[in-house]
C-alpha cells in the first residue's frame, strides 16, 4: 500500500472529533449526528460539551430574536409570523428568517398576552398572562432544538417585573418574578419576590425585600441582564433609579446614574457589560454610557462610548460583536456598526405600525430543563 493511500486511510482521531470539530457545527447537525454511533451521542449530550459549543457559537453564530410583524416580497402579510430570527454573519449578511412557534417548533404561545421576557446562551422566556385569579405561566424555549418548558408562577397576584439570565457562580439559569396586588393602593400593597432555578426546578422566595423598592408605579417591566445581574429602570420619569438584582446571592443594589440632567434612560447590553441610552429635552443629543466593573471597590463607573443625535435611528439591541439593530423613521430595520458607523439595510423588510422587541440571540444546545438533559 503506498503512503499516500496509508495517510487518507488513517482515522480522525476521537479528541480533534469531540473537541474542535463538532463544537463548531450548528445545532441542527449535532442532533441529527446523536444517531450517528454510541460514542458521538455520549459526547454531544454531556453537559461539558454543552458549554464548549456554546463559547464557540458565542463567536461566530449570534444573530438577533426579533419578535414584531415582518412585511416584505418573501413574507406576506397575511402570513407574517410574529417571530423571526435575524442572521448578520459573514456567510448569511443579514438574512431573515421567519419562525412559526406553533407548527415547525411546537410552541403553544396561546397563554393569555405574552410577553419576552429576555434571552440568555439559546434559551428564550416568556411570559403568559393568566389573567385575573389565574396564575400565569414563564415558558423557557430552545428554537434550536425545538424543546420547551412551561413554569407557573408560584402566585396569582399581579406580576410587576420579571427578568431571566444565567448565575455563574452556581451554574444556573433563574428566572425572577415580583408579585404584588392589583386590589390595594401601591403604598398598601406587599410585595413579593421569588426566583426559579431551572436545574432545581421550584420557585423559591427572596427575603429581606427592600423597603422602598417600589415595584410600581412603572407597570410591568423585564430586566436587563447582564454579567450575574438583572437591572430595571425603577419608578417613573421624574424619580427614576437603576435597580440591580444578583442571581448568586439574591441581593437587590441601587446602582447612581452617569453624571448630568438627564430625563429619560434605556438600558441594553452591548459587548457583555451594562449599557444606558440617556436623553434630555435640553440637549440636541442623547449618549450612550457603558458601566465598568471594577471588582477591588464597590461602586462602578460609568463611560460616556459615544454621542449621537435625535436623528439617529430607533436602537433595539446589540450584538456581542459590536453590531446594533436600529429601526429607522420609515420602520426599515437596519444593522449598524456602531463603530464604523458602517449599516446595512435588511432589505425589502419593515415592520410598520407595530411594536417591536429585539434581543441578541445564539443557538446553542442548553436545555430548558437542566443541564443534563440536553
Amino acid at each position: 500500500m503506498s503512503n499516500s493511500k496509508m495517510k487518507y486511510d488513517l482515522p480522525i482521531p476521537e479528541d480533534l472529533i469531540s473537541d474542535h470539530i463538532l463544537p463548531r457545527l450548528p445545532v441542527r447537525s449535532l442532533i441529527r449526528f446523536k444517531s450517528v454511533c454510541k460514542s458521538w451521542l455520549r459526547v454531544i449530550s454531556s453537559p461539558s460539551f454543552v458549554k464548549s459549543h456554546l463559547l464557540q457559537s458565542l463567536s461566530s453564530r449570534t444573530c438577533f430574536f426579533v419578535r414584531g410583524l415582518p412585511i416584505s416580497k418573501d413574507i406576506p402579510i397575511r402570513t407574517a409570523p410574529t417571530y423571526c430570527y435575524l442572521y448578520y454573519s459573514k456567510n448569511n449578511e443579514n438574512k431573515l428568517v421567519p419562525l412559526d412557534v406553533q407548527r415547525e417548533f411546537q410552541l403553544d404561545l396561546e397563554y393569555g398576552r405574552k410577553s419576552v421576557v429576555g434571552s440568555c446562551n439559546g434559551l428564550i422566556c416568556f411570559y403568559g398572562d393568566g389573567g385575573t385569579s389565574v396564575k400565569g405561566k414563564f415558558i423557557l424555549w430552545n428554537p434550536a432544538t425545538k424543546s420547551s418548558r412551561f413554569i407557573e408562577t408560584p402566585c396569582v397576584e399581579h406580576i410587576a417585573k420579571y427578568g431571566f439570565g444565567y448565575a455563574s457562580d452556581i451554574d444556573d439559569y433563574l428566572i425572577f418574578a415580583s408579585f404584588q396586588s392589583v386590589y390595594m393602593k401601591p403604598i398598601e400593597s406587599q410585595i413579593q419576590a421569588w426566583v426559579f432555578k431551572v436545574s432545581g426546578g421550584e420557585w423559591n422566595p427572596v427575603n429581606d425585600l427592600p423597603t422602598d423598592i417600589g415595584f410600581y408605579p412603572t407597570g410591568v417591566t423585564n430586566a436587563i441582564y447582564s454579567g450575574d445581574h438583572l437591572y430595571w429602570i425603577d419608578g417613573d420619569w421624574k424619580d427614576s433609579r437603576l435597580l440591580s438584582f444578583c442571581l448568586s446571592d439574591y441581593k437587590f443594589k441601587d446602582v447612581k446614574f452617569p453624571v448630568g440632567n438627564h430625563l429619560r434612560f434605556k438600558l441594553h447590553v452591548s459587548e457583555g457589560s451594562l449599557t444606558l441610552l440617556s436623553d434630555s429635552d435640553r440637549s440636541p443629543s442623547k449618549d450612550l454610557w457603558r458601566l465598568v466593573q471594577h471588582p477591588s471597590v464597590e461602586c462602578n463607573s460609568w463611560v460616556c462610548i459615544m454621542t449621537i443625535t435625535r436623528l439617529f435611528p430607533r436602537i433595539l439591541a446589540f450584538s456581542p460583536t459590536g453590531k446594533c439593530l436600529v429601526q429607522d423613521y420609515e420602520e426599515t430595520l437596519k444593522v449598524l456598526d456602531y463603530v464604523s458607523a458602517e449599516h446595512r439595510q435588511v432589505e425589502g423588510v419593515y415592520f410598520d405600525d407595530y411594536p417591536i422587541h429585539a434581543e441578541s440571540h445564539i443557538e446553542s444546545l442548553v436545555s430548558p430543563f437542566d443541564r443534563l438533559n440536553v
